[in-house]
């Protein structure tokens, strides 16, 4: 018995400890037009991962036809886990190269409704309220570098 009570203490203190640690979130889209802006919105733990939410917002008036991105990042503290990418707003037709879920316009109402029933998420960081953690650089509407 006294040698499985040391190996459960062994095994006990050598687990990983999952504490927050200042973490860098980005996301880069390749857009249709000049203008467009990609800002992260909110992250949400989801089980195991992290949610980033990213708004995207069509330019306000005139853009030029080129295809280039919008990107934006911040570094926040959070915990550790792998991170997922939500695009909302995008509105064009043709399937982008990137890792991300992409959400159109038409669909970010029932996604967000989908993502506020869930009982297994918390909010880590969101742009308009205050973080438990709130060590953030956010970078708002920061083109990429081409």
């Amino acid at each position: 018995m006294k040698t499985i009570l040391t190996g459960f203490l062994i095994l006990l203190l050598n687990a990983p400890v999952r504490a927050w640690e200042n973490r860098k979130f980005a996301a880069s889209v390749t857009v249709p037009t000049t203008g467009w802006r990609l800002k992260i919105a909110s992250i949400y733990k989801v089980k195991n991962a992290l949610w980033v939410i990213a708004q995207l917002t069509p330019p306000a008036g005139l853009a030029g036809d080129a295809l280039t991105s919008a990107a934006d990042e911040i570094s926040i503290n959070a915990p550790s886990g792998e991170a997922k990418y939500f695009i909302l707003g995008k509105d064009w037709n043709w399937r982008n190269q990137e890792p991300y879920e992409f959400i159109p316009s038409s669909d970010i109402a029932g996604f967000l409704e989908k993502l506020n029933r869930r009982k297994d998420k918390k909010l880590i960081w969101s742009d308009t309220a205050k973080s438990k953690h709130p060590t953030h650089n956010h970078s708002p509407d920061r083109p990429a570098a081409q």
